[in-house]
């Protein structure tokens, strides 16, 4: 009944002063805007935009917004109005200025108003939220009477006084956010707010019981004391110099105010932090948790000053190679200046100190550990023991057969000057006839030959021998019941190299045809039908387990798997990672890779894959988060001095 009487009596006055008040200047146009200023009307204009019921107010210029009397220029449009933008520069909101706006949904307010005037936005009933500027220290009697739809208001820090019937009727507000310096709230503030549960208040227990409070929806409910609001966090001391050992602050060095009261730890509030060790320079997050009375989070920062070489494994260089690798650091301010010191680089590589670049042709294997060096314009400066291991080239071996033989090298691949042995297995019947090449430097001498600077393509061409009658075929009729034609010792064996296995297998001379068969995770696939005793697959994936069978077919008969050569292979040629999230941070594991000398982590930075550490153990730490945000990340391995690819499978992806 109250809420109908002053609607009714507001609805009279409001009546009563349009019919006998004047518009302001202006036809409310961009070429001829509303003039709306006070002292001088210029210094604020007003324009509507937008057709239909979609209308935007744009209120623009400098300094405070005139009151209205009579009922705003606009206020036979008011019913269309949806959007009410002030901008920058405008100092106040008049009296009235938005009454009634029913059909609003949206304002936007700059951090140039300090005050909100009588009324403001009373009426406003479709409006469900609005941001007030922490620049507003004034809010004038009944400023959002009647707003029903307003669900949650957070009264800025600065503001000393809610006036009275200032939300009158705002029947659907739950919450309300009432900072420390408020001293007074005054009568009818809340009345018919049938929807306020919450209270958040920004001081102490003893400083809301001093406030004055003519308003018994608000004295019936206990606050929350908010950590959010008014919270003042001193860390002693709030920097560190980096020196490689942890900074971390303990709990007596964090001091936690509310106002001018002393908080204590334990009681009111707890600490948790962004890392486990503040030893790297950077930023780092500590954490207020509250406790007891207290709810809601702030945080306070952490800086440790300096400069690191982040840098860890560098890759290996090989002879007559061109080389290129650039040295990494973090923190440190200005440019930043490399050297090496009380050491030298492997011949041929020089450091750019500007760039921290390596670059260079390696004359000279060897392994070689020397001292870095880098400074920042301040001076500041770290120092960094690194090793770089400098290889022969190493060449491929590749051997050829016409499928009466084979031919084995005792390496795949070799440094030049290696002694390369060569078996031959012909099948029976043939012998090798030649090994034939177009290298003037390879001289076979015995079944050896040196390997030189290149890759090497031999093609064993096999003939039949004159002086061995070859062995006839058994009748496939009788061959499941001879013990001499099936070779009971029929194996197989595999060798992995990245995503491609090498499978060999027991030559059985009567067989017309070799069937090879691939399993994986149950389901069994055929590959190939062969007369050789050798199959190269490729496209292996990174972690999966695959079975291998091959049977012998002579004639009609083929052998069963009880017979059938097994091999079994699980290559492993790059980080499988997993992510998962560890006390306000992401942590990312993987399995190491065989014969990797180190693990590059890189972050997807939009649309690129990013570097952000490298490493030589199997997992990583990723601080300064942030919560509710994606981050996408992939690991690869160093093998070689190489990195291994990544694809779109390889990305993990976390949320914190």
């Amino acid at each position: 009944m109250k809420k109908l009487i002053i609607t009714a009596i507001l609805g009279i006055f409001f009546a009563a002063v349009m019919s006998i008040a004047a518009s302001a200047t202006g036809t409310g146009t961009e070429a001829d805007p509303w003039l709306i200023g006070t002292p001088n009307e210029g210094d604020v204009t007003a324009v509507l935009s937008g057709t239909g019921a979609n209308l935007t107010l744009t209120i623009s210029g400098t300094g405070a917004m005139a009151d209205v009397i009579g009922g705003a220029s606009w206020y036979s449009q008011r019913d269309s109005i949806k959007t009410i933008v002030v901008e920058s520069g405008v100092t106040s909101i008049g009296d009235y200025a938005f009454y009634p706006c029913s059909k609003v949904t949206s304002v936007s307010l700059p951090d140039t108003v300090t005050s909100i005037g009588y009324e403001a936005f009373s009426g406003c009933s479709s409006l469900t939220s609005i941001t007030l500027p922490d620049s507003v220290t004034s809010i004038g009697k009944a400023a959002f009477f009647n707003c029903d739809a307003l669900t949650s208001i957070n009264i800025p820090e600065g503001v000393t006084s809610i006036a009275k019937e200032t939300f009158v009727s705002c029947e659907n507000l739950s919450s309300v956010t009432i900072p420390d310096s408020v001293t007074s709230i005054g009568n009818h503030a809340f009345d018919n707010c049938a929807s306020l549960t919450t209270v958040i208040y920004g001081g102490t227990p003893t400083e809301w019981a001093t406030i004055s409070k003519d308003q018994p929806v608000i004295k019936d409910i206990v606050p929350t004391y908010s950590m959010a609001v008014s919270t003042t966090v001193t860390l002693t001391p709030a920097t560190a110099e980096y020196d490689g050992t942890d900074h971390k602050p303990a709990v007596d060095a964090i001091t936690v105010k509310k106002g001018n009261t002393p908080l204590v730890y334990d009681r009111d509030y707890t600490v948790s932090y962004s890392a486990d060790k503040f030893i790297d320079p950077g930023t780092y997050t500590i954490t207020i948790t509250g406790k007891g009375d207290y709810s809601g989070t702030c945080t306070a920062e952490f800086k440790v000053t300096g400069i690191k070489i982040t840098t860890t494994v560098l890759p290996i260089g090989v002879v007559n190679n061109a080389y290129s690798q650039t040295l990494t650091c973090t923190g440190g301010t200005g440019a930043k200046t490399w050297e090496v010191i009380e050491s030298s680089l492997p011949a041929g590589l020089t450091l750019d100190e500007q760039k921290g670049l390596i670059t260079g042709t390696p004359t000279t294997p060897g392994t070689y550990t020397f001292n870095v060096k880098v400074t920042d314009s301040e001076t500041k400066r770290d120092i960094k023991q690194l090793t770089i291991t400098i290889t022969l080239q190493k060449y491929d071996i590749i051997i050829l057969d016409d499928g009466n033989g084979s031919v084995y090298a005792s390496e795949t691949w070799a440094t030049a000057g290696t002694l390369i042995k060569l078996t031959v297995i012909p099948k029976p019947g043939f012998a090798l006839r030649s090994l034939d090449h177009t290298y003037k430097d390879i001289i076979m001498n015995d079944g050896t030959f040196i390997m030189p600077a290149h890759d090497v393509i031999l093609s064993a061409v096999f003939e039949t021998t004159y002086n061995v009658q070859p062995v006839p075929k058994p009748d496939p009729e009788i061959l499941p019941a001879s013990g001499v034609a099936i070779p009971l010792n029929f194996r197989a064996t595999s060798t992995q190299n990245g995503n491609t296995a090498r499978l060999r297998w027991s030559n059985f001379p009567y067989a017309d045809k070799f069937t090879v068969f691939m399993t994986v995770d149950g389901v069994q696939t055929k590959l190939k039908d062969t007369k050789n005793n050798s199959l190269t697959v490729k496209g292996l994936k990174n972690g999966v387990t695959y079975r291998f069978m091959v049977t012998f077919t002579v004639g009609t008969w083929t052998s069963p798997e009880s017979l059938a050569a097994t091999a079994t292979v699980t290559p492993y040629f790059k980080p499988l990672v997993n992510a998962k999230r560890s006390d306000g941070n992401i942590r990312l594991g993987w399995k190491g890779v065989p014969d990797a000398e180190g693990y590059i982590v890189s972050k997807l930075v939009d649309g690129k894959l990013k570097q952000i550490a490298e490493t030589t153990g199997t997992s990583a730490l990723i601080t300064n988060a942030t919560s509710g945000k994606e981050y996408v990340f992939a690991v690869s391995a160093i093998i070689n001095g190489e990195k291994t690819g990544v694809k779109k499978s390889d990305l993990v992806t976390v949320k914190l």
